[in-house]
C-alpha cells in the first residue's frame, strides 16, 4: 500500500510537470506569434546575410525539432522513456522558477520592440534604437530570456533531446549576435557604440553601479 501511494504520487508530480511545460510553450507561441504578426504589417528591408541563408533556416528546424520532442514528452511520456535522464525533483522545480522568471522577461522584450521586432536580420522604415524597459542595461534580453527558456525545458522534462535542441538553439542565438549588432551599427553608427559601451549582451555589466553612481561621485566634494 505504501508503495502503491509512493508511485501514484510519483506519476502526479511528473504529470505536474508536464503540465507546466505545455503551458510554457503554449504562452511562448501566443507572444511570439501576436508580435511577428503585428511585427509584419510595417515595410522592411531585409539584410542578405549569411544569418539569413543559413543560420536562420538551421535555428528554424532546431526550435520545430525541440517543440515536437517537448510534446511528445507532454502527451505520449511513454515514449520519450529512452531519452530520460535521471535528475532529482528539485532540479525540476528549479526549471519552474526559471520558466516563470522567462515568460514576463520574454513578452517585456516583445512589447519594447514593438514593431522594430522580425525573427530575421532587418532593419526597416522609421526603426528606431530601443535602449529603455529591459533594454536598458542589456542589449539582448530577449536571447537571455530564450536561454532561460531552454534551460527550464530541460529541467522540467529531464529529457536529453530537448536539451540538445535548447543548447543549439542558445549556440545560434549567441553566433548571431554579431551580425545582429553590425547591422544595428550600419544603421545607428555612434549612437550604437555608444550604447553597445553601457550594456551588457545578455546580461548587465558588472560595473553597473559605476555606470548608475559615477555622475555622483564625480560631482561629490571630498
Amino acid at each position: 500500500m505504501k508503495q502503491l501511494k509512493t508511485g501514484t504520487g510519483k506519476h502526479e508530480s511528473q504529470l505536474g510537470f508536464r503540465v507546466i511545460l505545455s503551458t510554457l510553450y503554449v504562452l511562448v507561441v501566443l507572444v511570439r506569434s501576436y508580435y511577428m504578426r503585428r511585427g509584419g504589417q510595417s515595410d522592411q528591408t531585409i539584410s542578405r546575410t549569411r544569418e539569413e541563408r543559413f543560420a536562420l533556416p538551421l535555428l528554424a528546424f532546431i526550435n520545430v525539432l525541440g517543440t515536437i520532442a517537448g510534446f511528445v514528452y507532454v502527451f505520449a511520456p511513454q515514449r520519450t522513456r529512452w531519452a530520460t535522464l535521471p535528475t532529482p525533483t528539485w532540479s525540476r522545480w528549479v526549471g519552474v522558477g526559471l520558466g516563470a522568471a522567462s515568460l514576463p522577461l520574454f513578452l517585456w522584450t516583445h512589447h519594447a520592440l514593438g514593431k522594430n521586432w522580425s525573427l530575421a536580420l532587418v532593419t526597416k522604415e522609421e526603426h528606431t534604437l530601443v535602449s529603455s524597459g529591459p533594454y536598458h542595461s542589456v542589449r539582448h534580453p530577449m536571447y537571455t530570456a530564450i536561454f532561460l527558456q531552454s534551460l527550464a525545458s530541460f529541467l522540467l522534462s529531464a529529457n536529453w533531446v530537448i536539451g540538445l535542441a535548447g543548447l543549439g538553439t542558445s549556440i545560434l542565438c549567441v553566433a548571431r549576435v554579431g551580425e545582429e549588432e553590425a547591422l544595428m551599427v550600419d544603421e545607428f553608427g555612434d549612437q550604437y557604440r555608444a550604447y553597445m559601451e553601457r550594456t551588457g549582451r545578455f546580461l548587465p555589466l558588472v560595473n553597473a553601479q559605476a555606470y548608475v553612481f559615477g555622475p555622483l561621485i564625480e560631482g561629490a566634494t571630498p
